[in-house]
């Protein structure tokens, strides 16, 4: 009877002690699956600065364009990038992260460069410019699905791959129809 009891005493302090190590564990993974990597971050502050930089240009495009489908093309990115970077800016206040609010500096020196132009000019700057640019935010965005921590982030990345390719679809049509270039 003795040896039950201490067997009872024995089970019943092992089970205290684990009960807080199981807690402690689960708040571990719970933490873990909110943690931001450096990957993580360096993905949200490039997405934020390009679709920072895709709304101030697409707003000159929609304004300079020549061409119709560049001025529409525009306007798409007015549209889709400001609400990816309020997307954006939501997860990564949840995340407690850190994002900026205006586009890199040589985003800006191509923005820049870009109020100087109208017409065909701006096309013909504009639409081969956005075309590379979105090749690489589908990159940037694989690389972010394969590679981030985040799940969140993550999923986010992978959400807007999409998104990316219908855009880079568009501006390699209008790029086409561009024949002066």
């Amino acid at each position: 009877m003795r040896k039950g009891l201490r067997f009872l005493l024995v089970a019943a302090l092992a089970a205290l002690v684990a009960l807080p190590v199981a807690a402690m564990a689960d708040v571990a993974t719970h933490r873990d699956h909110h943690k931001v990597s450096r990957q993580d971050k360096m993905f949200m502050t490039d997405a934020a600065e390009g679709a920072l930089f895709e709304v101030q240009a697409g707003a000159l495009a929609a304004r300079k364009g020549a061409n119709p489908e560049t001025r529409a093309f525009g306007r798409r990115m007015v549209r889709d990038h400001s609400r990816e970077y309020a997307e954006l800016a939501r997860l990564a206040h949840k995340l407690g992260v850190d994002i900026p609010d205006e586009p890199s500096e040589q985003q800006q020196q191509a923005i820049a460069l870009w109020r100087q132009l109208s017409g065909k000019a701006f096309d013909c700057a504009y639409i081969p410019y956005e075309v590379v640019d979105h090749m690489l935010d589908i990159e940037h965005n694989k690389t972010e699905v394969e590679q981030g921590h985040n799940p969140k982030v993550r999923h986010f990345a992978a959400r807007w791959l999409p998104v990316l390719q219908s855009h880079l679809d568009q501006a390699e049509e209008v790029l086409a129809d561009l024949h002066t270039c």
